[in-house]
């Protein structure tokens, strides 16, 4: 048995790649796929409380072994399916996504700064089993936006993207540096890294390239390329902003209200895009001479 286990980093794709995963878990099972998503999501529940009070403020960090016997009966019942690989795709297993960490006043806030207790946690009881794990990297002049946008749609967050930007260590922006904490939190599982810029050729050629660098040859497996639900423009965002300011609105009108504000075609010209000096920070940090000249605000 082995396990290939999918980190999701928020806004790298994670949807895209459950979705298609869910549509083909019966095939993936005849494969001796176990698509843990689906065929146990119990785990990924348990999984999700633990974390969840693992970063909550105020609340006792549970026991680091708790998830030890659910791991356990993961294995007993994938072995039971007839499977010899678990696949589990979740996001938040590193932590609580960047916007969430500024909604929750950190300050500054950092990326994923709990990954190494987070992943220890995940993985207890699993040690003797061989993983592999799956990382999607982004550019971070696109994903700041992205998760920026995610946090206003969950109403999470009120401040500009100015402002996002300002209450966020810079110092913390980095892949590489994300992949040796977690090489280091889990020594033993096999780290495999992919940029998100691929799902440019096609969700379906992205999820193969993907799965291929862990050893899963997807071969025929129908996968439909999905469309990949793009961001907000500033307008978008300003509007739901107000909806944030308001304290008269009912819960019931903000969500009309936010689902015809997403529903709106985003304007090309207006699109949200890192301030400038957040652009030439990332640009410092990368020791690059410029980022992505198309990503600067117009």
């Amino acid at each position: 048995m082995r396990i290939v286990f999918h980190l999701g980093v928020h806004k790298t794709a994670s949807t895209t790649i459950q979705t298609a995963l869910a549509e083909a878990s019966d095939a993936l099972a005849d494969r001796g796929i176990f698509y843990a998503n689906t065929r146990f999501p119990n785990l990924l529940v348990r999984q999700r409380e633990h974390l969840r009070r693992l970063q909550s403020p105020g609340r006792d960090d549970p026991a680091p072994d708790a998830l030890r016997k659910v791991n356990r009966r993961l294995l007993r019942d994938a072995a039971g399916a007839g499977a010899h690989t678990i696949l589990i795709s979740e996001e938040n297993r590193l932590g609580h996504p960047l916007y969430r960490e500024v909604a929750d006043g950190r300050r500054p806030a950092r990326f994923y700064p709990r990954a190494e207790d987070c992943l220890r946690r995940v993985l207890v009881g699993l040690d003797d089993t061989p993983t592999t794990l799956l990382l999607v990297t982004r550019e971070f002049h696109s994903l700041l936006p992205s998760l920026y946008s995610e946090g206003l749609t969950n109403l999470l967050i009120s401040e500009t993207l100015d402002e996002f930007c300002a209450a966020v260590d810079f110092a913390t922006l980095d892949f590489a540096a994300l992949c040796e904490r977690i090489r280091a939190a889990a020594p033993e599982a096999g780290l495999v890294t992919h940029p998100f810029e691929g799902i440019r050729a096609g969700s379906a050629n992205f999820l193969r390239d993907l799965f291929s660098k862990a050893g899963l040859e997807l071969g025929d497996l129908d996968l439909s390329d999905t469309h990949v639900r793009g961001g907000l423009d500033r307008h978008q965002s300003e509007d739901i902003r107000a909806l944030v300011a308001d304290p008269d609105m009912s819960p019931r009108r903000r969500r009309q209200r936010l689902a015809a504000i997403r529903s709106r075609a985003r304007d090309p010209e207006a699109r949200l895009s890192l301030p400038d000096w957040a652009l030439e920070r990332l640009a410092a940090a990368s020791g690059a001479a410029d980022v992505d000249p198309g990503a600067r605000r117009s």
